[in-house]
């Protein structure tokens, strides 16, 4: 029987069989802002998932319940899925925290999400069942890969500045070139008392051509 608690089913999941369940807390994803890479009738919202998982690792699990079409993995809450999608920098900004992860499975079909929140939780999910334990990305491999991360490639970081550098410049040129043909302040005082100026000699034209034509025109 499937368990729930404050809105999520409660799934059990395990490393392998010999070790200790945890739990995860997974729900139908839907939310106001919608996306296009998260169908809320395919989708299935997890929270909890040890800082171990992969996708490599989550697929197979998953798609005991039909075909997946994609898992989106985060360490935080409230991250866009538009800018984790388009990528950052390799070599700048916020590096990725350790953690527990949540997470977004895309299925092929919306029978799929059904299945999985009915699946009972004394039933629990084996994350691996891998003989050649150097398949996972634990422990030294683990290690081994946030090594060969943490190193900087020269060429592809100076190739990397230069891209940024050239689409400022082209942008500060732009905004510098709208800010010249922009008149100022001043510009719009001097425009306004010209107008002013203008129509106060139109008046006085036509007080003069009223005074010619009554006989009553006295410059001095």
């Amino acid at each position: 029987m499937a368990a729930t608690y404050n809105g999520y089913t409660v799934l059990s999941l395990k490393f392998n069989e010999n070790c200790t369940e945890t739990y995860i807390f997974l729900k139908k994803h839907n939310v106001r802002d919608q996306s296009s890479a998260t169908p809320k009738d395919r989708t299935l919202f997890i929270q909890g998932l040890p800082p171990y998982t992969t996708k490599e690792l989550l697929k197979p699990v998953f798609e005991k319940f039909g075909k997946v079409h994609k898992i989106i993995l985060h360490t935080k809450l409230n991250v866009k899925l538009e800018d984790k999608e388009k990528g950052t920098s390799n070599y700048f900004g916020e590096k990725p925290k350790g953690g527990f992860k949540v997470g977004y499975i895309v299925f092929q079909n919306e029978s799929s999400v059904r299945k999985v929140l009915e699946h009972p939780v004394s039933e629990s999910l084996l994350l691996t069942s891998f003989k050649d334990k150097n398949q996972l990305n634990i422990g030294l491999n683990s290690w081994k890969l946030e090594y060969n991360a943490s190193q900087v490639d020269e060429t592809e970081m100076k190739k990397e500045i230069d891209e940024y550098m050239t689409a400022w410049d082209e942008k500060k040129a732009r905004e510098d070139e709208e800010e010249k043909n922009k008149p100022g302040e001043e510009g719009w005082e001097v425009v306004t008392h010209l107008e002013s100026l203008r129509k106060k000699f139109e008046e006085d034209k036509q007080k003069i051509d009223v005074l010619k034509k009554s006989r009553r025109f006295k410059p001095f």
